[in-house]
């Protein structure tokens, strides 16, 4: 029998992909928000 063997890791409907996107939307959240930070602390 040639059977193809599964290669999920658990998570059904998440992809590498989706978790670099994710990871690089948290990035830039982050980002974003260190610089909203940044410029309010000068503006005091």
């Amino acid at each position: 029998m040639n059977e193809i063997a599964d290669e999920t890791d658990g998570a059904p409907g998440f992809s590498a992909g989706a978790g670099l996107v994710g990871g690089g939307l948290t990035l830039e959240w982050l980002r974003r928000r260190v610089t909203a930070d940044e410029s309010a602390e000068r503006s005091e």
